[in-house]
């Protein structure tokens, strides 16, 4: 209840009629329900493919850990400013880095909240986080514009995208953030990038998916290729390796 009337929700104690979405709590975690097609979100760090992911998953040969510039010798301080779920940012904690994030949402800052405090005592969680995993719930252009934090030396983005087609999950919880939160415009991505680009101290990393344009401003300095995604890197400083 001081959830909902900190953010002028309705609360409800019985099912919400006539809404696409809402959240309801139990004893563990806040889920999100899509009401029009039964699916259900929640955020979970200990179990499932993100668990096993951070147990058995790639090392700094990934593509990911490539366009941050985490080495050997390099462990940045990352700022994911566009947390959403949260995985990114904790595979990128598993690589041994000092990770902020920030999420505008309300719905979802609250359901990293709640998932970072469940997964508190699990020993993969605190393994992975050992280096810092705190969350803001805050504007991220703002956020980095103020300086509310001064020591990020990368920047990793994530903006939503329109998906082309609906598949399985365009896929299910993507499906929820998309009817939660919508997607991201050329103009605010442009603005979300132009704040990175001033903040970060080593580099700015945005993903995006293959044969998407690439944001409002300067080129990249180079992209790299996953399966599906291609993460473009904009260098602010050199580091060595």
């Amino acid at each position: 209840m001081d959830f909902a009337s900190s953010n002028n929700f309705t609360f409800s104690e019985t099912l919400p009629v006539n809404t696409s979405l809402y959240m309801s709590f139990n004893e563990s975690q806040p889920v999100l329900h899509e009401t029009n097609n039964k699916y259900q979100l929640n955020i979970d760090f200990t179990r499932g493919g993100l668990a096993h992911r951070l147990q058995y998953g790639g090392g700094k040969g990934q593509t990911i850990a490539k366009a941050i510039g985490i080495t050997g010798k390099n462990k940045p301080h990352i700022l994911d400013a566009t947390a959403g779920l949260g995985r990114d940012a904790l595979i990128l904690a598993n690589l041994g880095s000092k990770l902020s994030l920030v999420e505008q949402s309300p719905i979802l800052a609250e359901m990293l909240k709640q998932a970072i405090q469940f997964a508190e005592d699990n020993p993969l969680f605190r393994q992975a986080t050992e280096n810092g995993f705190e969350l803001y719930h805050a504007d991220a252009a703002m956020f980095m514009n103020q300086r509310i934090i001064q020591d990020c030396d990368v920047v990793y983005l994530d903006p939503m995208y329109p998906e082309k087609k609906k598949t399985a999950l365009v896929k299910k919880d993507m499906q929820i953030l998309q009817t939660l939160i919508g997607h991201s415009s050329d103009d605010t991505n442009a603005t979300l990038l132009a704040a990175a680009l001033n903040f970060a101290k080593q580099r700015v990393v945005v993903k995006r998916p293959k044969g998407a344009e690439v944001l409002a401003g300067p080129e990249p300095t180079m992209s790299l290729q996953s399966k599906k995604t291609r993460y473009d890197v904009y260098v602010i400083k050199t580091i060595s390796t």
